[in-house]
């Protein structure tokens, strides 16, 4: 009897200890989504979500699909790169249907579109004010850690639009992802010149879908990342000479365009597609 009890104790510990590893929750989720040639990440965390970037307004339903099967209803902070409509896009949805608590942007506005109108709109809706960034500036969100890098200019000649992204990186238990926006070749030259030791990360979001830049092998050499995400799409890939570059460097690379991407950072960096 004593024999038979002893086997049953062991066999609950070793249940609970089963349920216990199942329902843990990852320590960091970020999740590429999939919306064509645009940006927009999610982010989850054991005390916060973020979201950067927001696709475009034709597929802000995908995002928000995802948001409302995930049970994500806060956002703690969204973060918006710059204004072209496949960044800033479904940002005025996610705002009026989310509770949005701040909001993180470029300080400058390039160009007003009927996507800008609207996000503006939704802001004063909800009587939100966008932190516009206009200097290095660190935040903690929860148990992530911040370090946003705005333009150093205001004119960038035909460029402006997309090197006045807002170069956001991502710390999180020791691991970091460097988020770029849409920047070219003279914002990379920027950061290469004055901002070289921020670069670095395990994790890179590729700037500008993948388009290949003059200095695109200086970055990823001052990066030098172990994985690389690149947002591109069927009809609109990434340039070859981008994959070339990535592979010559031994970075493991995924893409949007072949569906959504899940990373996990615990002790460790795992990506897959999800």
């Amino acid at each position: 009897m004593k024999k038979t009890i002893a086997l049953l104790l062991i066999l609950v510990l070793s249940l609970c200890s089963c349920t216990e590893k199942e329902i843990k929750v990852s320590d960091l989720q970020i999740t590429a989504l999939n919306v064509g040639k645009a940006d927009c990440f999610v982010i989850t965390s054991p005390e916060a979500n973020i979201v950067v970037d927001t696709g475009e307004a034709d597929t802000v339903g995908y995002v928000c699909n995802y948001l409302n099967k995930n049970n994500i209803t806060q956002i703690d902070a969204l973060i918006i790169s710059h204004f072209d409509k496949d960044h800033v896009g479904g940002a005025a949805e996610i705002i009026e249907s989310y509770d949005v608590k701040a909001v993180y942007t470029t300080y400058y506005e390039s160009k007003q579109s009927d996507e800008v109108t609207a996000y503006h709109s939704a802001l004063e809706k909800k009587e939100l004010s966008a932190n516009a960034i206009s200097e290095m500036t660190e935040i903690k969100t929860g148990d992530m850690n911040w370090l946003f890098v705005p333009p150093e200019s205001t004119d960038y000649g035909n460029n402006t639009g997309n090197d006045s992204s807002l170069v956001a990186k991502l710390e999180y238990n020791g691991k970091t992802m460097l988020f770029t926006g849409d920047i070219e070749k003279d914002r990379i030259n920027e950061m290469l010149s004055d901002n070289s030791e921020i670069l670095d990360c395990d994790i890179l979001k590729v700037p500008h879908h993948g388009v290949k830049e003059k200095n695109t092998d200086e970055l990823i050499e001052a990066c030098s990342p172990k994985y690389a995400i690149i947002t591109s799409s069927l009809d609109e890939p990434e340039d070859d000479k981008t994959n070339n570059l990535l592979t010559e460097a031994d970075v493991e690379t995924f893409y949007t365009k072949n569906g959504d991407i899940t990373i996990t950072i615990d002790d460790d960096i795992t990506v897959n597609y999800r």
